[in-house]
């Protein structure tokens, strides 16, 4: 029987191993914060009677051979390696091999966006962060720009808000990631962030 090659931009599925060659993306907690024990424990219960039932999306990290990061599936690869597996179901991205930063991130900021039970904020957060790729700008940088009014319509149009309650929380998109955790998690009042 003879292998299938694979063309190298195209996507693959494989096993990989759990620890050796997968890392978490280092963007995973400033756009989609950490769940609770029990929603950990319920996903790790699921894949213990159903098994893995999606692969996790990988993109092959630049200059590092069978090296991956993680643009889908962090919670999937982290409950598995605690039930003690030590491979999982993968799809490799290899058309996102030699990709720039910003289309990767943009790929890895489209996952979760409308499938996750995210709060508005964190919502907000990724479609102003890919505003920002789209106009070829650096992270946080629209507080220095003329595209304000622009990016907060866009993310009015994805929440469906407007007016005054937009504002405030396009204000609070611009400021520091530990204050709109802060606002997000209820220990801060929108209108004093």
């Amino acid at each position: 029987m003879q292998m299938r090659k694979t063309t190298p931009n195209q996507p693959e599925r494989r096993r990989l191993k759990l620890s050796q060659q997968l890392k978490p993306n280092k963007l995973q907690p400033d756009y989609y914060p950490a769940t609770s024990a029990e929603e950990d424990d319920r996903l790790a219960d699921d894949l213990h009677k159903n098994g893995q039932c999606d692969p996790i999306i990988v993109v092959p990290v630049k200059g590092k051979k069978d090296q991956f990061v993680i643009l889908d599936g962090h919670r999937r690869a982290a409950a598995l390696t605690r039930l003690g597996l030590t491979e999982i179901d993968a799809i490799i991205r290899w058309d996102l091999a030699g990709a720039t930063e910003a289309v990767v991130e943009a790929e890895f900021l489209t996952f979760n966006l409308n499938r996750r039970h995210a709060h508005k904020l964190d919502q907000a957060r990724i479609v102003m962060r890919l505003f920002e790729i789209e106009k070829q700008r650096a992270r946080n940088s629209l507080r220095l720009s003329n595209d304000e009014p622009e990016a907060r319509d866009r993310v009015g149009r994805l929440l469906n808000m407007s007016g005054r309650h937009l504002q405030r929380l396009f204000r609070v998109l611009l400021t520091p990631l530990p204050v709109q955790r802060a606002v997000r998690d209820d220990r801060l009042p929108m209108v004093s962030a």
